[in-house]
């Protein structure tokens, strides 16, 4: 190879900062391992900034020993390193008569590269700085592809929770256990998840839709009767008898929490500010520790039911798994009894309702 060799300079990037940025950046996705990466940008660390300039000779003629001895590596793992990079067609060997890396600039002027025989960086100038950045523009639009991907499948998975179904929660956790899109880094696996989130979103919203209007004919068709005691002169629709209790809907009184709280609740919210909704979130969370209760199984309780209702639920649980044992509600492993609770409710939906009512009147 020519001792020659000139490039083109780096006027799709600027300058040698530029270049170093795009290694960094896109150098081991495009194949290059951490020893030819490090060496790659000492070699160009050692060149003058005239020498990327169109035209010019970019080329190092260090020997292997002093590039070694500087890097504090083997003599072999520098030529397994030019090797690499030569291979990549990041460099080229540009060798003279006994293969003796020499060269020599000028002495006054510009002090350009007359001639280099030694390791030249022409091939990484004039062809791969252009297919890094090609590969930078489709990486920076993958990264973005995902985050709004991403975006939009918390958002539909936000919108599955406040449907308030369990059987719409069971597929949506099935397809992205606990709500988690952290851990996902495909954009094309997240388009297939937003594809059955919406769905899922479109089948219950217009089960609804069909479920309110067969109510409104059947309460049309019913006319209202005084000697009817189950009938209203103002609605002629008959409730579920829980629907008009304190527990409707699976959840419980701010009032009630308080009243039936724990003593042991009450100091640790007491002990966190005062006696808000959050402390008592706070409290739970430190009650449901000391009865054993994993993170991933206190994770599903919150997205299932909302976070007040699982500390509503670990609250009555904390409090059985200390009663005497002469007591019927004592809960003999309350990991296994959150478990179980959170179980029926996934498939009941009036579950929750008659727990509360049991264990909240009986406090």
């Amino acid at each position: 190879m020519s001792v020659t060799l000139t490039h083109n300079g780096l006027s799709e990037i600027g300058c040698l900062k530029d270049l170093l940025t795009l290694l960094d950046t896109e150098g081991r996705a495009n194949g290059l391992t951490s020893n030819e990466l490090v060496l790659a940008k000492y070699y160009l660390l050692k060149m003058s900034a005239g020498d990327f300039q169109e035209g010019r000779i970019c080329a190092i003629w260090q020997r292997i020993t002093k590039t070694a001895e500087e890097l504090g590596w083997s003599e072999r793992a520098v030529t397994r390193a030019e090797n690499g990079l030569i291979a990549k067609r990041y460099g080229v060997k540009t060798n003279a008569p006994k293969s003796q890396r020499s060269g020599a600039r000028e002495k006054d002027g510009k002090k350009r590269i007359i001639w280099a025989a030694g390791f030249n960086f022409q091939p990484l100038i004039n062809v791969k700085v252009a297919e890094l950045k090609k590969q930078a523009k489709l990486r920076a639009r993958e990264r973005e592809a995902l985050r709004l991907a991403r975006a939009e499948t918390k958002r539909l998975f936000s919108e599955i929770r406040a449907l308030g179904c369990p059987k719409a929660m069971k597929p949506a956790f099935a397809v992205l256990p606990y709500g988690r899109v952290s851990r996902i880094y495909c954009s094309k696996a997240l388009r297939k998840t937003i594809a059955i989130f919406s769905h899922i979103m479109s089948f219950y919203r217009k089960r609804r839709v069909e479920k309110a209007v067969e109510e409104h004919k059947s309460g049309l068709a019913k006319a209202p009767s005084k000697t009817d005691k189950s009938a209203s002169l103002s609605n002629t629709t008959q409730k579920h008898p829980f629907q008009n209790s304190r527990f409707a809907s699976g959840k419980v009184s701010w009032h009630d929490c308080l009243e039936t709280a724990h003593p042991d609740a009450l100091e640790y919210m007491r002990i966190l500010g005062g006696y808000t909704q959050t402390n008592f979130i706070e409290a739970a969370t430190l009650l449901r520790r000391d009865l054993s209760i994993p993170d991933e199984l206190w994770g599903k309780a919150c997205l299932l039911l909302g976070r007040v209702t699982a500390a509503s639920l670990v609250s009555v649980i904390y409090r059985n798994s200390i009663s005497p044992p002469n007591l019927t509600s004592q809960a003999i492993s309350a990991r296994a009894c959150f478990k179980g609770a959170l179980d029926k409710a996934d498939t009941d939906t009036l579950f929750l309702n008659r727990f509360f009512a049991k264990n909240l009147k009986g406090a």
